[in-house]
């Protein structure tokens, strides 16, 4: 995860100062958060399952979804991808799009059923931090699954909204 972020860093251009803290009222709403869930065991189905996963088929699939987002979402003006090419030791979970007017796509994509997320629910009390993206990022970073068992028409349904609603 470092390497990624180091990367990341290096390789990528400036997205812009961080900008003010945003206040809790607009970011954080209702954060409903068990502290005694987050240090739960796997229960033992779930341990059993992610023994018996097919790993070698489900990175295959998740980097060829990626790679497929990649092609298909670059080369624009107003968004980029965060890391164009994978590392070759890599499994995403997600596929990062930085979009310069994040705001009026990003509800209708969730409004068009797009499985679209973002980090735009920070803990309370997020410290702004010198040189670090963290909350700026949040807001504009877009995450699409590239869950393994997403298909073609999927992806081109994801990618048509996106350059529609993003431009």
């Amino acid at each position: 995860a470092f390497d990624l972020k180091r990367n990341l860093r290096s390789s990528q251009p400036k997205m812009g100062k961080p900008q003010e803290a945003f206040t809790k009222a607009e970011y954080v709403g209702d954060f409903d958060f068990n502290r005694q869930l987050a240090d739960t065991k796997l229960s033992a189905a779930s341990e059993c399952l992610s023994r018996r996963a097919a790993l070698e088929r489900i990175v295959l699939r998740r980097r060829h979804n990626y790679a497929e987002f990649a092609q298909m979402l670059s080369g624009q003006v107003t968004f980029h991808p965060l890391m164009p090419v994978l590392p070759d030791d890599c499994a995403p979970y997600v596929f990062p799009l930085w979009v310069s007017n994040p705001d009026p796509a990003y509800q209708e994509l969730r409004n068009r059923k797009i499985p679209v997320f973002r980090w735009d629910r920070l803990w309370p009390d997020t410290p702004v931090i010198s040189g670090d993206y963290g909350i700026e990022w949040s807001h504009h970073v877009f995450q699409f699954a590239c869950h393994q068992d997403l298909n073609a028409q999927e992806i081109d349904r994801i990618v048509a909204n996106v350059l529609e609603l993003c431009k």
